[in-house]
């Protein structure tokens, strides 16, 4: 009966402040900061949550995620064996952040919402996407995802490098500073330089990939930028467009290559040169 009860409890009210406090510690502990207004259970084993925050904060300046609608099924004997994994992630509203510090300045604070935009992992392996799109950092961004066994796509850099996949380690505040410094020096240094670059044009970025990550052959998919009235302080250029395609091995057929792709330049300035078009194949 305590048992019923306590799912009845978590499914119509949700989880108590005490477990949510507890919770938040046992994050704060690895470096991670956690809100969100509430978290309940369903009756199928599934949990939700409604706007889920996530931050990580250093020297380097503080990043955060906001989820507006949550929906997580864990496997539940994969977390009694101790190796937890999901069987359905849903999320929807996705926005994000970032306030960074470069050189002991505060930077321009960084904000990014796309609440049309979702994201599901199913319980077949189908990594999803939809509404993905909008303006992020002066860029118009489509990103168009629906990928089978999209998990073993985690194993695809230590398959090109050749080098043993390495075991995951313990997260902690350093290693998490660690592995998102990389991020958080690469926006600083485009908050900088923003201001050297400008367009006529709002820039373009499409990316595509479909297909079954367990048999790489059947990945297809593309990514098209593109640019126009480009000016910086070493050159400035009248359009640019660069596209790469990925085909399956049914597309490519035999023989044939399955990555190719174009350039195209125009009006290019420098110092130096000056170029009216430059066109190739990749």
């Amino acid at each position: 009966m305590l048992g019923v009860a306590a799912i009845g409890y978590l499914n119509q009210v949700g989880l108590p402040d005490f477990a949510k406090r507890e919770l938040q510690e046992r994050l704060a502990k690895r470096g991670i900061e956690l809100e969100f207004d509430w978290l309940r259970l369903e009756l199928n084993g599934a949990w939700k949550a409604k706007w889920l925050r996530l931050g990580q904060a250093d020297s380097a300046g503080k990043l955060s995620l906001a989820i507006q609608d949550v929906h997580v099924r864990p496997n539940y004997q994969s977390l009694i064996s101790g190796a937890p994994s999901l069987e359905d992630l849903g999320l929807s509203g996705l926005g994000f952040g970032a306030a960074l510090v470069a050189d002991g300045t505060n930077l321009p604070p960084i904000t990014v919402n796309l609440p049309k935009a979702g994201v599901r992992l199913g319980d077949t392996g189908i990594f999803s996407t939809e509404g993905l799109e909008g303006e992020v950092l002066g860029v118009q961004m489509g990103i168009s995802l629906n990928v089978t066994n999209a998990l073993e796509l985690r194993e695809l850099p230590a398959r090109i490098s050749g080098k043993p996949k390495k075991e995951p380690k313990p997260i902690t505040p350093e290693s998490l500073s660690r592995a998102l410094r990389p991020i958080k020096d690469g926006l600083a240094e485009f908050l900088k330089r923003r201001d050297e670059i400008g367009t006529d044009k709002q820039p373009v970025v499409q990316l595509a990939l479909g297909g079954d990550a367990a048999v790489p052959e059947t990945l297809s998919g593309g990514i098209t930028i593109k640019a126009g009235g480009i000016t910086t302080p070493a050159a400035t250029v009248g359009q640019f467009e660069l596209g790469l395609n990925l085909l399956n091995d049914d597309s490519a057929g035999e023989g044939a290559k399955r990555l190719s792709g174009t350039l195209a330049v125009s009006d290019l300035v420098t110092e130096r040169a000056k170029l009216k078009t430059l066109t190739g194949e990749i």
